[in-house]
């Protein structure tokens, strides 16, 4: 088992130690904190494929996985996490998820995402390869940024899985082996109910609606028949491809445009650009607009939110 905690480390930076730790053991994130000597810890427990960590911040914090990020990651993975105590605001495949004690969502590496913890949390994070995953759900992506909550079906039995793994630390190759089929057959039965209905070819073409979105977010004419005309598809088949999925071409947009700004305005190369050349630069023409939906988003004004992050 591996472990980090700030408090071994109490001769450095709290906020920039535990960033480090946080991209080592997991992957790279944008961690944030107003409190500079924020406490957190994290025990790491090894299954061969899998890795389980246990994690503990003491403080209110901002958690981002980039655009950049995702780009540049080469080892794809989905992260399953539990959460024990707290809450979690998530944004995610254009989606907003708020989460307690007891739930469980999963988060795709491979796409850009936002955790948002108005007090202290504790959880559970099961990384998995995303090779592993599909051995046993024929379309994980089906089931990101999908809430289960405590009491939904076959829950119990992963929460009972990952508990077990985490206090029967044996290490040994035939343990970690059948650890590893116990959880990918709790996480099968758990998520399979969940899978979306979408065909795999109607799945295709969801992706590429938002991967169209993502990578032209920033053109400010850009509307859903810019976005189906790429595709190949009509605007009718592309908004009703988003609502068997639970969403719309809008919160799509602007989930993407929002997330860009909310990266530049806390890039110290961009803090000599105003809230409304941000705003601009993210796909937003009226700074009212850009400003409304922002506090919507997040609950403070673009420059408000500026003022309270970190420049690192």
């Amino acid at each position: 088992m591996r472990s980090w905690s700030t408090d071994t480390h109490a001769e450095v930076n709290h906020l920039v130690y535990w960033r480090e730790a946080i991209c080592e053991a997991i992957f790279e994130l944008d961690f944030t904190s107003k409190d500079e000597g924020v406490a957190a810890s994290m025990q790491q427990h090894d299954l061969g494929p899998l890795k389980l960590s246990t994690i503990s911040i003491g403080s209110a914090h901002s958690v981002v996985r980039s655009q950049g990020a995702a780009a540049r990651e080469r080892q794809p993975h989905l992260n399953l996490n539990w959460i024990r105590s707290g809450a979690w605001q998530v944004d995610h495949y254009g989606r907003r998820v708020d989460l307690g004690p007891g739930d469980m969502v999963l988060l795709d590496n491979r796409q850009p995402y936002s955790v948002t913890a108005e007090h202290g949390s504790e959880h559970i994070v099961a990384r998995l390869p995303i090779e592993w995953v599909r051995c046993w759900l024929p379309s994980p992506e089906a089931a990101v940024a999908r809430p289960v909550r405590a009491g939904d079906p076959w829950h119990a039995v992963l929460e009972a899985t990952l508990t077990e793994a985490i206090r029967d630390d044996r290490g040994d190759e035939a343990w970690r082996r059948l650890c590893t089929q116990q959880i990918g057959g709790a996480l099968a039965l758990m998520l399979g109910a969940n899978e979306s209905r979408l065909s795999n070819h109607t799945r295709q073409l969801y992706r590429r609606i938002r991967t169209a979105i993502q990578n032209r977010f920033f053109e400010h004419e850009l509307d859903a028949a810019c976005v189906a005309a790429e595709v190949a598809i009509s605007p009718r088949y592309l908004h009703k491809i988003l609502a068997q999925e639970g969403t719309t071409y809008v919160q799509e947009l602007f989930a993407v445009r929002l997330q860009h700004a909310c990266a530049l305005l806390k890039d110290p190369r961009f803090a000599e650009l105003s809230v409304s050349e941000i705003g601009w630069r993210s796909g937003f023409c009226d700074p009212s607009h850009f400003s409304r939906r922002f506090k919507a988003h997040v609950g403070q004004t673009p420059g408000q939110w500026r003022h309270a992050q970190p420049l690192h």
